[in-house]
Parts: C-alpha cells; structure tokens; sequence
C-alpha cells in the first residue's frame, strides 16, 4: 500500500509546536498508472504549493504541485485536494469514493486520473488527501472552433451519464470551475470534467445515443433533464468568455 509524505505539510497556520512532515496512508488504490503499481511505495509531495482555493475554517484547500514516485523516480504534476477535520474529511472521502468505485472507468478520459486518497491524524485532526492528475492552468482559448470545445462538452458529459451514471444539480457544470480542457501534442481537445462532491450516483439516464451539435435535438422525452439543460446550453461555451482551461501538453 502507497504512503504519501509531505516533507513540509502545505499549513502555515499550524500550531508552532506540530511536526513539519505528514505521512498519510493509502485508503483508496487508484488504477494502473504507468510506473504505479499495486505495491509498496512512497509518493512525496514536493514542496511548491500555489494553492488554487482555500479555505481556512475546517482547513480546507486545493492546491498544484509535483509529486516524486520514489519507486521510479518519476516526478508527475498533479493536484492535490486536502481536507482537515471531520465535516471536510467525510466530504471528501464521499467524493474520493465515486472517482474509486463508480467513475473508475472513466479516469484518465472525461474526468481526471486519480493517483489515490490518503489518509491519516494532523494538528486538526482526522486528514485527507485526494491526489488527481492536473487537467492545466485557467488560459483563454484564443484560436481554434468553440465548437470543439462545446461538441467535447457534450460528449464527456453524455459518457458520464451513460458509463458513469453522474447527475449535477442542473446547471451547475456551467461554472468555469468544473469543465477543463487539455490540447495534446497531436492536436486534440480533451474536455475534463472534475468536482464531484454534490453529483448523485446511480442514475439510470433513459439516452442510449449520441447528441451531435448542429444537428435535430432528440425530443425532451427521449433526454434526461440534465442532459436536455446541457444541450441547449453548450452555446454559453464561446471564446468571448472561455469558462474552461486550456493546456498545451
């Protein structure tokens, strides 16, 4: 099983007296990641932690740094999602669960790879971790078709409600905050999907097809409300105002 060490736990505000290093242990394993495998090792935390939000009562924060594989001594970008006391922790361990258990075969494509949920005892008590791969930085998308951007939309979340059975409380995806977009080396746009901390698990969505945009819109009846809202509002996804991120890798 994985440990994950801060060298320098990413508080300033702790107590004067707390050790400076945290260990935490692996409570979810995440899938195959390339030199990552299902046995012992020691992922560190390196030490730059540009925090993305934070939010200090219950020790709330969401930060970007590298992690370092020791086993392989590969060193891989990610963001980290840590939680600090009981309310945050059952939080987090709820969202942690649906990445592990009901979107695994999703990661990696329309929603972020997950490297794992560590877990362990800090200054604030019980603590979580939630290590993902980072899907980029918020840039404006200043070439290209938005409707790329929107048809990828569509699709990621036409795969999540038919592989992963994800429902957003309707129009909640519209945030700039949960729909990123990666452009590969080869050209191509991938749209990520993240924060699932309020979706519903388990909907048994009624659309077995495929929404192309620009073409005739199945019929209300034949879509699930979620899916008819994001439809006819992909057209909110434009260049004027990118809510998206966008990453030359």
């Amino acid at each position: 099983m994985a440990t994950l060490h801060f060298p320098h736990f990413p508080i300033t505000d702790r107590p004067v007296d707390y050790p400076d290093s945290v260990v935490l242990e692996q409570r979810y394993p995440s899938v195959d990641a390339g030199d990552i495998e299902k046995d012992t090792f020691t992922i560190t935390i390196q030490d730059d932690f540009p925090f993305l939000t934070s939010n200090n009562s219950g020790m709330k924060r969401v930060f970007r740094t590298n992690m370092q594989i020791e086993s392989s001594g590969k060193s891989v970008a990610v963001v980290c999602k840590l939680a600090m006391g009981r309310t945050h922790f059952v939080s987090l361990d709820k969202e942690a669960q649906k990445y592990e258990k009901n979107l695994k075969d999703l990661q990696g494509t329309v929603i972020p790879h997950i490297y794992g949920f560590f877990t362990g005892k800090s200054f604030d008590g019980i603590t979580g971790v939630l290590v993902m791969e980072d899907c980029g930085e918020p840039l404006r998308f200043d070439s290209g078709d938005p409707k790329e951007l929107q048809q990828g939309l569509v699709d990621a979340m036409v795969a999540l409600h038919q592989r992963g059975g994800a429902v957003y409380t309707r129009g909640g995806l519209l945030s700039k905050n949960h729909v990123l977009a990666r452009r590969s080396l080869d050209g191509k746009l991938r749209v990520t999907i993240i924060s699932f901390r309020d979706t519903s698990i388990d909907h048994p969505c009624k659309f077995k097809g495929k929404l192309i945009l620009g073409e005739p819109t199945p019929e209300w009846e034949e879509l699930c409300e979620e899916l008819d809202y994001i439809i006819r509002n992909a057209h909110y996804y434009t260049m004027a105002e990118p809510p998206y991120t966008l990453l030359q890798s």
